[in-house]
């Protein structure tokens, strides 16, 4: 699969999979719903690595593979070892503390769960942690097998080259009838070197022979050319897909443009093409043929590749962090309305308890 099409899915996986993240992590806050004091909350809660490991980091999984990878990776040992230790909870004596820290492996509570009753405040807190810790690893692990996958198809690209085989493009220079001699000796892919025959009378000259776009971007193919007379001007776009003929014309006549790219190119006088609202299925490598009269040519290529940037707006960015943080908000003000619910709904009901109990002992004296 070519780096753009896993870029586009993998981008796909990690903006829910982050979001989750990071509500899970939110939640890890509020035991069992309930909004207690900062010191008696877990402490590796704190990490925050599903806020920033499992969460921001994957904002931006196509430019910062690395980074992406180290995220999840730092989520996935927080998780684990926030599984492993257990919660911060009362055992009943009115001081929390950690009471499955220090078990073996063979004696841990994960393995144990008649022991999970030894933490009575807050309630379910042992079911809560294990769930959402829980949650988390496996979202970080999901995460880092998918940030990996961009950097090894990062690393392939810089020394494989394009998603084109080497025999697709000795064939294309068959089909194009180029004598050409290209070798893979240079790091990157948008440096390789094609060694034409300059034709007699005709000269070409392309400033920029690779070009790097993203999707609906408007790209000018820059060419200059010198020979005697008015020539004939032939560009054609070779990929994975074959070779098609985009557009032939002569200096001062109408251009004759094919079917497949009516109304996306420009024409200039000096050989120099436009393409307009660039896809990513337009990348590959375009080849212009300038004939003169006398029947003397002069070839050259420029490579094209366009890429899917799913964050390219920084403003939307801003606005997705944004929403984010009202969410985190909405939950945070939902979670303690409901705590403070409970609350005044426990104090009535011990209320009622209380004076039912002094009903019946003042029963009980008036018996006696």
């Amino acid at each position: 699969m070519c780096s753009e099409t896993g870029s586009r899915y993998t981008g796909m996986l990690l903006l829910p999979l982050a979001i989750a993240a990071i509500i899970a992590n939110l939640l890890l806050y509020f035991p069992n719903g309930q909004v207690l004091e900062p010191a008696k909350i877990t402490d590796l809660v704190w990490f925050f690595h599903g806020f920033l490991g499992a969460g921001l980091l994957m904002l931006f999984p196509v430019l910062l593979a690395i980074q992406g990878t180290m995220g999840a990776v730092y989520c996935v040992v927080i998780s684990s070892l926030g599984l492993l230790s257990g919660p911060f909870c009362d055992t009943g004596s009115g001081n929390y503390t950690y009471p499955f820290r220090n078990d073996s492996l063979e004696d841990n509570y994960l393995f144990n769960q008649p022991t999970w009753a030894t933490c009575q405040e807050p309630e379910h807190i042992v079911l809560w942690n294990v769930v959402l810790f829980s949650i988390l690893l496996g979202i970080g692990v999901v995460e880092a097998v998918l940030c990996l996958g961009q950097v090894i198809s990062g690393l392939c690209d810089v020394y494989c080259g394009t998603c084109i085989r080497k025999g697709q493009i000795i064939n294309l220079g068959h089909e194009l009838g180029l004598n050409i001699h290209w070798t893979c000796f240079h790091l990157f892919p948008e440096s390789f070197s094609l060694s034409l025959a300059i034709g007699q009378g005709v000269s070409l000259y392309i400033p920029q022979s690779a070009i790097n776009a993203t999707v609906e971007e408007d790209i000018l193919l820059s060419v200059e050319y010198s020979c005697h007379g008015i020539p004939t001007i032939e560009w054609k776009y070779t990929s994975t897909w074959g070779v098609q003929r985009i557009v032939e014309w002569k200096p001062g006549t109408q251009a004759n443009i094919s079917q497949s790219h009516k109304d996306r190119v420009c024409t200039f006088d000096n050989g120099s093409i436009q393409l307009f609202s660039v896809g990513v299925r337009d990348s590959g490598y375009y080849v212009i043929t300038v004939t003169e009269r006398l029947g003397s040519s002069q070839f050259g290529t420029i490579v094209l590749h366009v890429s899917e940037i799913l964050y390219e707006d920084l403003h939307f960015v801003a606005v997705f962090l944004a929403f984010l943080a009202a969410v985190a908000a909405v939950l945070i003000s939902l979670m303690w309305v409901c705590n403070k619910c409970a609350y005044k709904f426990q104090r009535k009901r011990r209320h009622k308890l209380k004076e039912s109990t002094t009903e019946e002992i003042e029963l009980q004296d008036v018996e006696c």
